[in-house]
């Protein structure tokens, strides 16, 4: 069975702050995959903490701090308790005036570990463009989830435009800044890259992750050999 999006949800101006919780929106099912993806922007950021009051240990596959005001991660949970729309999922970075979050629910991955590896990460470093581009890979295990994520400021939802091949499945603008996720399944193992474009030039923050199914013989447990 193929990694498919089973829900996902953002969270709005009301609760932008140094720490922000964000519930699913319906009730995730057992074993299934659980990411959230967060923008943090402010002054001297400190350390992130992600915690869910369903349990489980949340791992990142990329933390990328290009300077002290701005952190951008994809956090991950396999093999998930069910978390209900009453259950929240927190990040909390001391300093930020702004997080923005993204929470997605897969079913298909692997339950012992889904990330494959770890993410990638870039960022405008002092020139604007109209293309933010985390960077190319080739992900170790076939058939994976590649997930994207890009935060900039002063460009509306409409200007924002996912990668050939991908689906921009949330966008939300908290204070200052535009994030968006992406997503694309892929067949095999080509060279990836969830890079983004840009209506108008802009600075720019994108990481990327990947994230893989079971492994062959775990999908055949259970199956009557003939």
């Amino acid at each position: 069975m193929a990694i498919a999006l089973v829900s996902a949800s953002k969270n709005t101006a009301a609760t932008a702050g140094a720490s922000v919780s964000i519930s699913p929106a319906a009730n995730t099912s057992a074993g299934n995959l659980l990411i959230v993806c967060w923008f943090a922007n402010g002054t001297s950021l400190g350390f992130p903490t992600v915690t869910g009051s369903a349990g489980g240990t949340w791992s990142s596959s990329v933390i990328f701090t290009p300077d002290s005001n701005h952190t951008e991660a994809i956090y991950s949970l396999s093999n998930a308790a069910v978390y209900t729309t009453t259950d929240t999922v927190t990040v909390a970075v001391s300093g930020a005036s702004e997080i923005d979050v993204h929470f997605l629910e897969y079913s298909g991955a692997d339950t012992t570990d889904a990330r494959d590896g770890s993410g990638l990460s870039n960022w405008y470093n002092g020139v604007p463009s109209t293309t933010g581009d985390p960077g190319s890979f080739t992900p170790t295990t076939a058939n994976d989830l590649i997930l994207g994520f890009s935060a900039q400021p002063n460009v509306n939802t409409a200007g924002v435009t996912p990668a050939s091949g991908y689906t921009k499945e949330l966008n939300n603008l908290v204070v200052g800044f535009e994030c968006d996720t992406e997503d694309q399944v892929v067949s095999g193992t080509p060279t990836v890259d969830a890079s983004w474009t840009y209506s108008v030039s802009a600075a720019w923050f994108c990481v990327e992750a990947a994230f893989k199914p079971p492994a062959a013989a775990d999908t055949l447990l259970g199956q009557a050999v003939l």
